[in-house]
């Protein structure tokens, strides 16, 4: 393997570019307060959820106090709505269970199946790679972020069959006055931590950290990979090698395969293109200076990959800037794969939809190598 060079790398740039992001996510996310519309006709969507199939649904929205806004005819709503046998498949069968959650943990719920201010019907969900986000009615906590960013769901379509977080939509398309609701398999949970917390306690991907580690510590304070995968407000998509792809990485390089501190041999600059050559970016335009689009990071669950191979670029296309970086080709299959450009072999993705607070990680069986 060859080593990567520092000083192709403009720090500048880098810095720059966090800056930027860290400063959009904020200014890019709407006002929760739902738009007023002119009042529609017919039954709005709280009318709609008399229908006894979500007596469940009914009865947390009114205890969550949604639903006098859910029966307002003067605004727009999309719900995804699970009906009781969605509720079923968790467990969930009775208006007792429902008032037996906790408001703390019920109220986010049904808050992140409800997007304010937008009706969004099936045909309007693209169906590009690699996925639309939509901003839900659940505000992020403190102290995870100020109190105007908006938890996303990650709507996405493949010909007639609708998703959202990769759970699939059995019904599309309930109009109503007020919106639409789109029914669901299974109820939205919201992830509840972010991508670097996750990582860091599965014990199958210490390899990977302490490699992240090592890449930091060439990297200045707030460009940190680390600082990028727990900052909640962003959004990224990680093909995750568990340690067992670490070892045979580090084996097939003649270091100690079952010694984790192996990985601290490895040059800094060569971990450092590893790592960054693990998360995927949005787009294929190459980066300019100030520029956000091209970084913007993206979530792509499994049914969003691709069904032929495409070449997708990745984080090491920023840090190479403004020389080339080989892409990551990715398909869905079968089966799911993801190849590096120096990889004699695809890497296996072994495990889908690990879905974070700022973003989703796939499991895969090789370490990819760009060079």
């Amino acid at each position: 393997m060859k080593r990567f060079s520092l000083y192709k790398w403009p720090i500048l740039v880098l810095l720059a570019l966090v800056a930027v992001v860290y400063s959009s996510c904020n200014k890019n996310v709407p006002d929760p307060t739902p738009i007023e519309y002119p009042v529609g006709s017919g039954n709005s969507i709280a009318e709609l959820l008399n229908d006894p199939n979500y007596s469940l649904l009914k009865t947390a929205v009114t205890r969550v106090g949604l639903l006098d806004a859910l029966n307002n005819k003067s605004s727009v709503y999309t719900l995804f709505a699970p009906n009781n046998a969605a509720f079923g498949r968790v467990g969930i069968t009775t208006d007792a269970q429902i008032n037996g959650l906790p408001l703390s943990t019920l109220t986010p719920l049904i808050q992140y199946h409800l997007v304010p201010g937008q009706e969004l019907v099936s045909s309007a969900i693209p169906d590009s790679f690699p996925n639309a986000q939509l901003p839900t009615g659940f505000v992020l906590p403190a102290p995870n972020t100020n109190p105007l960013v908006r938890m996303s769901t990650f709507p996405s379509r493949r010909g007639s069959n609708a998703f959202v977080n990769n759970i699939p939509v059995t019904r599309a398309d309930i109009q109503a006055a007020n919106g639409v609701m789109h029914d669901v398999f299974v109820p939205l949970f919201p992830p509840s931590r972010v991508l670097a917390d996750t990582l860091s306690r599965d014990t199958s991907f210490s390899y990977l950290m302490r490699s992240i580690q090592k890449a930091d510590s060439l990297l200045p304070a707030g460009s940190k990979f680390v600082e990028l995968l727990s900052n909640p407000v962003l959004n990224f998509t990680v093909f995750a090698p568990n340690n067992n792809a670490f070892r045979a990485l580090l084996g097939a390089l003649g270091l100690p395969p079952n010694d984790i501190t192996s990985i601290n041999r490895l040059p800094s600059s060569t971990v450092l293109a590893i790592v960054a050559y693990h998360i995927h970016i949005k787009n294929n335009t190459p980066p300019t200076v100030g520029s956000v689009q091209p970084f913007t990071g993206s979530r792509a669950f499994s049914v969003n990959l691709p069904v032929t191979p495409t070449a997708v670029n990745t984080w090491l296309k920023v840090i190479l800037n403004p020389n080339p970086a080989p892409p990551i080709v990715v398909t869905v299959g079968p089966p799911a794969t993801v190849k590096g450009f120096a990889n004699a072999t695809a890497s296996n993705i072994i495990a889908v939809d690990r879905n974070c607070v700022n973003g989703v990680f796939h499991v895969i069986d090789q370490v990819m190598r760009p060079q």
